[in-house]
């Protein structure tokens, strides 16, 4: 992904105690974000945050940003290369082509996650296409990857 201009991601959060959330995201490299979750929608242009609330638009410099370990590509790079116990599963088939599908350990957050990536074979493109995790807190991820290197443009909304 670290490669890739653009792209976008949907996110399905499952909880134990409480419904799913889902999320989609936006990326144009080198750092800008566009996030809706729920009724909020969020923009970010490096460590700038833009909240849309109640038809409203609020700039800030959170001191805590957003967890984009599974969006952003320089978090994922940087996670993947201290994972641990990594490992090939075997190749599998996604709606779109080949996979090869990899298991290992990320430690982007406390929970301790167990990720699990299919990447498109050689023959394919060789890019993340969906990513689950499970954490030690009974959280789990999906994450789908797609429109790379798509026409996105992601503009801070107010000065």
């Amino acid at each position: 992904l670290i490669e890739q201009r653009t792209f976008r991601s949907t996110v399905i959060t499952l909880y134990k105690a409480r419904p799913s959330t889902q999320s989609k995201f936006e990326y144009v490299a080198p750092d800008r974000f566009h996030v809706l979750f729920d009724s909020i929608e969020f923009i970010i242009i490096g460590r700038t945050m833009y909240v849309h609330y109640n038809g409203n638009w609020v700039k800030s410099n959170p001191e805590t940003p957003l967890n984009l370990c599974f969006v952003d590509p320089k978090l994922l790079e940087s996670n993947y290369r201290t994972a641990s116990n990594p490992r090939y599963v075997n190749d599998d088939t996604l709606d779109i082509g080949p996979m090869s599908m990899f298991e290992y350990h990320l430690g982007c957050s406390e929970t301790n996650e167990t990720i699990r990536v299919w990447i498109g074979t050689a023959s394919l493109d060789g890019l993340p296409h969906r990513l689950e995790s499970s954490g030690s807190n009974g959280i789990s991820t999906i994450v789908t990857y797609y429109d790379f290197n798509a026409a996105i443009a992601i503009t801070a909304p107010i000065p």
